[in-house]
């Protein structure tokens, strides 16, 4: 399924409803890195993926929690929602190898992206409440695909490579931060259309 019907059909969805407000547009290039031998990224820092996945795979990063000092007292959600996310592309791209990245790797490399799809979620907290955001961006230096998962907010439907998420979002209804994992539940169908990009 091509990026542009992907795109189309989550247009086509209750995505005002979420307050999404950017045009429809193609993600950005796909200018994915071949290597014949594994690249050394121990020399990133810890928060950049040490994996650029496969061609042709997933790198699953570690959830991004803004802002940063709510990192520890946000762990324990953190690792449920990128447990389930794991767990939904298992299930919908059965024989894909999914590179699941540890704390705090939750962004691809500056220099050429991730050779695999990048899928990860973003976990906006202000005055005790939450919400919640998928992230979706093809191999290469992509755009990334935005999809709310828990709460409201009014955001961009994409936003450049590498560009913070949380720099087009305005948070209009939280949800209380220990119940990430409940509140998910009830959109699990509107990122399974949004991970479709990864096909």
């Amino acid at each position: 399924m091509s990026v542009r019907r992907v795109l189309s059909m989550l247009a086509l969805g209750s995505l005002a409803t979420f307050g999404l407000v950017a045009p429809l547009a193609s993600c950005g290039s796909r200018g994915t890195t071949s290597e014949e031998e594994p690249e050394d990224l121990s020399h990133l820092s810890p928060e950049i993926s040490h994996s650029k996945g496969v061609e042709g795979g997933l790198v699953l990063l570690w959830p991004r929690v803004v802002p940063k000092a709510e990192t520890g007292a946000m762990r324990g959600p953190a690792k449920a929602l990128q447990d389930r996310l794991k767990n939904m592309l298992s299930a919908h791209f059965p024989g894909r190898p999914i590179d699941v990245r540890p704390e705090p790797e939750r962004v691809c490399p500056r220099e050429g992206g991730c050779v695999a799809t990048s899928v990860g979620v973003l976990i906006a907290v202000k005055d005790g409440g939450c919400v919640a955001v998928v992230i979706v961006s093809p191999p290469g230096m992509s755009d990334q695909l935005l999809m709310p998962w828990a709460g409201l907010m009014t955001t961009k439907l994409q936003v450049p490579f590498r560009e913070p998420p949380e720099s087009s979002m305005r948070l209009q209804e939280m949800v209380p931060c220990d119940t990430l994992p409940v509140a998910t539940l009830e959109r699990e169908d509107r990122v399974k259309d949004a991970l479709k990009i990864a096909e």
